[in-house]
């Protein structure tokens, strides 16, 4: 083999190795938001719509060339739904509850309560702390992620 050829693959391979960088790091980003996530009292896990359990989940976006030149690659992070990993960073103030329009009247208007019991009037839902979820994420990975673009860089040079 000519010498230029395993300089040509190590060009090719650091060449490579934004792309695989971001695609790295977003792994890594969401492993820790996960992490962070299963850290809180809930786990992730709250009362959606409907009386149903919603879970909080992360989810990233395609690694794609940017607008700004086929060098620079961009990739997003983000959890949904977006309203609840709001509750979990920053919380939520007291509100009062009610039956909506179209449920003043007959039994649907009762509002059923975590110990089985009804009430008929309005109930109000207690403020929650919150846990500084996203932003324990936000943290960490800017700790963590340069530690993997270097692994990456460094497999890409000596040929892994």
């Amino acid at each position: 083999m000519p010498a230029g050829d395993g300089l040509r693959d190590t060009a090719r391979r650091v060449a490579a190795a934004p792309r695989a960088i971001m695609a790295a790091a977003t792994d890594r980003v969401e492993t820790i938001a996960l992490d962070e996530l299963t850290a809180d009292a809930r786990g992730g896990v709250m009362s959606g719509g409907g009386g149903r359990r919603a879970r909080a989940r992360v989810l990233d976006t395609a690694v794609v060339p940017g607008a700004r030149g086929p060098e620079v690659v961009t990739a997003r992070v983000i959890g949904t739904p977006p309203g609840m990993w709001a509750i979990l960073n920053k919380g939520r103030r007291s509100h009062a509850i009610g039956a909506g329009p179209g449920r003043r009247r007959g039994h649907r208007a009762r509002l059923r309560l975590d110990d089985g019991g009804w009430i008929a009037g309005p109930a109000t839902v207690a403020a929650t702390p919150g846990f500084g979820t996203w932003k324990r994420t936000v943290a960490r990975a800017a700790d963590e992620v340069p530690d993997v673009a270097r692994r990456v860089v460094r497999q890409a040079v000596r040929g892994g």
